[in-house]
């Protein structure tokens, strides 16, 4: 769901907490994850996540 918000245009931790928390309950998101229920991290977990990944890498994969 980050890839999904930062195409989006949310680029700030509370913009894309936020974005999650709303598009949690969209029925395209748990078909595409095969969920019923889609769990959000909290706004520090994001942090860690982002933070931790390699832009370069990532540029890569997209």
């Amino acid at each position: 769901m980050i890839l999904f918000g930062l195409l989006k245009g949310y680029v700030t931790y509370t913009e894309l907490h936020c974005w999650m928390i709303n598009q949690s309950q969209n029925d395209l998101f748990k078909d595409l994850f095969e969920k019923d229920k889609i769990k959000i991290p909290s706004r520090s977990t994001l942090h860690h996540l982002l933070i931790n990944i390699d832009n370069n890498e990532l540029e890569l994969i997209l």
